[in-house]
């Protein structure tokens, strides 16, 4: 049943965009042929106004969430990242793949189990309609093609973002639908946003208490904050050297039965690679080529990714060239990477995959 209406609201977001977009390309090409400068001014708006939509849609979920009781963390503009540490805003680049921006805060307290999450998760689709409505009606009084774009711009990003999709990973209306859905799963959605909140101030995930990893029910794992859930409980588990107990899960993990969004069950299925390189067993052929595709681009600003790949092509592979581009990916993520605490757990973890592969390698 989830997968039909999945397809439905797919369908229903492609006829959309496609009536959407069509207009809005014959909105280009009209203002276009206006513009003394064209086609180099109409670029200037169009592109001016796409940037300013996603600033505007992460300043949204701040906003909305503060209004919520939620604390600022960080605030990310594609690989642009200012994040609150000890008090004081640092600045870093950091990215992940799939997202053009990002606003995280720390979680209010449970009461209940349950806290506010309409207002933040749809906060950024919400501040893209508002301006989109605001720059429709400033354009009908004194018409101008970057008010025109930016509209365009805000009603499109709040339709892909307000209407409840998954895919690389979950929009923000997936996050709400799943919550309002299955209330009992808000727990996932404070802990993981509890657990950032940790990193960025420099804390280890083996000091955090328990209550900071809850173990996803089975049922739960059909929405995106359980397995959001779920990637935190391993990679706790493996933070504490509990390497056998996070494989015995993540061996139960059964990936045909759930609607996983891509990053978390290829985040779960690294891990699962992982321990099992640690504890020098064969590696599982759990990876599809798609997911490959997914782990390259992770690697290039995730270190547990980077990490991962040195060992799978220096242990499993034996491919020299392959892992030796992995390392100095990793060394080149430490340069700006906004939790020193991880990257240095996973310096660690390199440490002892090297020596394994000397080990390997001497044989």
């Amino acid at each position: 049943m989830k997968k039909h209406l999945s397809s439905i609201l797919v369908m229903i977001l492609s006829g959309l965009m496609g009536f959407y977009g069509t207009h809005f390309v014959s909105s280009i090409i009209y203002w276009s042929k206006l513009s003394f400068d064209w086609p180099v001014l109409t670029l200037i708006y169009l592109v001016l106004a796409f940037v300013l939509q996603i600033a505007l849609h992460e300043l949204g979920h701040l906003f909305f969430g503060w209004l919520t009781g939620y604390g600022f963390v960080s605030y990310r503009f594609f690989n642009l990242m200012w994040q609150q540490v000890d008090g004081k805003i640092k600045f870093f680049r950091y990215s992940i793949p799939g997202t053009a921006g990002q606003a995280l805060m720390s979680p209010p307290d449970l009461v209940g189990g349950r806290l506010p999450y309409v207002l933040y998760n749809l906060g950024g689709g919400l501040a893209n309609l508002v301006i989109s409505f605001l720059s429709a009606a400033i354009f009908l009084a004194k018409p101008h093609e970057f008010l025109l774009f930016l509209a365009h711009f805000g009603l499109l990003f709040a339709l892909i973002n307000l209407i409840p999709l998954t895919g690389v990973i979950a929009n923000d209306g997936a996050n709400c639908w799943g919550l309002y859905r299955q209330p009992e799963t808000q727990v996932y959605w404070w802990a993981i946003l509890a657990v950032n909140a940790q990193l960025a101030q420099g804390k280890e995930l083996a000091e955090l208490p328990e209550t900071y990893f809850p173990k996803p029910e089975p049922d739960h794992l059909q929405v995106s904050l359980g397995q959001g859930a779920a990637v935190n409980h391993v990679n706790w588990l493996m933070a504490k050297g509990e390497l056998e107990e996070a494989l015995a899960y993540l061996e139960e993990l059964d990936w045909s039965a759930a609607a996983w969004s891509q990053i978390y069950a290829v985040a779960l299925k690294v891990d699962q690679n992982y321990c099992e390189l640690l504890l020098q067993k064969d590696v599982s052929p759990i990876l599809t080529k798609k997911d490959w595709r997914l782990v390259h681009n992770l690697a290039k600003s995730q270190p547990s990714f980077a990490v991962f790949c040195y060992a799978y092509y220096s242990l499993a592979k034996r491919d020299q060239k392959k892992a030796q581009e992995a390392l100095k990916t990793f060394e080149k993520i430490g340069k700006s990477y906004p939790y020193p605490a991880e990257y240095q757990a996973e310096e660690s973890n390199l440490t002892r995959f090297q020596e394994l592969a000397l080990e390997k390698n001497s044989c």
